[in-house]
């Protein structure tokens, strides 16, 4: 006899689509879809002016930020940059209401001169429906406004839910001195259960196969954007958009990849309705840094994501892919 099941239960459903960016939707205090917000990224990346690639992540959880680590290619690979811990950490000034979210004021910045740490840089992460602000001393200084809808991703798990936004931003500025373009993405995780670590996620620990996220800025204007996920069992994730106008949105993904000797991604083939997307892994995006400080057989790297028929040139691109390579091979992807 099968186990029996609870009438309310529906593992592995998901539900994909698009929203418009309103961070009053965030002061909600009530779970949503059943999960609570949790945390929230500022991450992205592009290219500087000498063709070398950035990549920068900063996460909060609440009122509580681990620091901001910085990523660049300029050695001819992706390596962290040594101001990565000079990034302020710890608790920091919050403000929160529907026109604005901003994080400034590292606490421990207050303290007496001299009981604080040489040469850690200053934070300001201002963001509105439009627009976005991005101040770390030497470290960064970016702007920009967003440049396409904002995406949702919905899954219902064993053991938990997960509910997902992602909103790009179009930024140009500095990042350690060079001048450079690309996307910075403000994303919203909830799941549960409440005060759990995203690590410690069903998700992360079992389920989670690839999450492939991209955003193209065209020389026509327009922003291609969009977040491929796989997870165990065939469940899939998908939603494209190009501007307001969604391209794609559904569960249906095909997916291949070709790995090499040490499991990093050399390239990726989709197949999403009636449309074919390549993800190339670029040879100075491994982010192996970022990955060494994870576990469970992690790995990221940034690349870049194209749709097949779509000859319009781009102005920048940015994709960020990360993965578990054994499950990719489990599940039967690798070729």
């Amino acid at each position: 006899m099968s186990t029996a099941q609870p009438f309310d239960h529906f593992p592995d459903s998901t539900l994909t689509g698009t929203y418009t960016p309103d961070l009053g939707e965030f002061l909600n205090e009530h779970p949503r879809l059943g999960v609570n917000l949790q945390s929230m990224y500022a991450y992205g990346g592009g290219r500087a002016e000498d063709g070398s690639l950035f990549v920068v992540h900063r996460k909060f959880l609440a009122s509580m930020t681990g620091g901001l680590t910085v990523m660049s290619s300029q050695s001819g690979s992706m390596q962290m940059l040594p101001g990565t811990p000079y990034s302020a950490r710890g608790e920091v000034r919050r403000v929160r209401t529907p026109e604005e979210f901003r994080w400034f004021e590292p606490l421990m910045q207050r303290i007496p001169e001299d009981l604080r740490l040489p040469g850690e840089q200053p934070l300001d992460l201002s963001v509105t429906n439009d627009a976005l602000r991005w101040d770390e001393g030497n470290l960064l200084n970016l702007s920009g406004s967003i440049c396409a809808t904002g995406v949702k991703l919905y899954c219902s798990l064993e053991k938990a839910g997960m509910l997902y936004t992602s909103q790009p931003y179009a930024v140009e500025g500095v990042i350690d001195g060079r001048r450079m373009q690309g996307t910075i993405f403000l994303d919203a995780i909830y799941f549960r259960p409440h005060g759990a670590e995203w690590k410690e996620t069903e998700f992360y620990t079992d389920r989670q196969v690839f999450w492939n996220l991209y955003a193209n800025q065209l020389q026509d204007g327009t922003t291609q954007f969009g977040h491929l996920v796989r997870c165990t069992n065939g469940m899939n994730l998908v939603c494209m958009v190009e501007g307001d106008r969604v391209v794609a949105s559904t569960d249906q993904m095909e997916a291949s990849f070709q790995l090499d000797d040490d499991g990093n991604i050399d390239r990726g083939a989709y197949r999403v309705d009636d449309t074919e997307i390549e993800f190339s892994g670029v040879p100075d995006g491994r982010m192996e840094g970022h990955s060494k400080a994870r576990w469970g057989g992690y790995k990221s790297q940034a690349g870049e994501v194209r749709i097949k028929g779509d000859d319009r040139p781009v102005k920048v691109g940015f994709s960020w892919m990360e993965f578990f390579s054994d499950r990719i091979r489990s599940e039967g992807l690798a070729r």
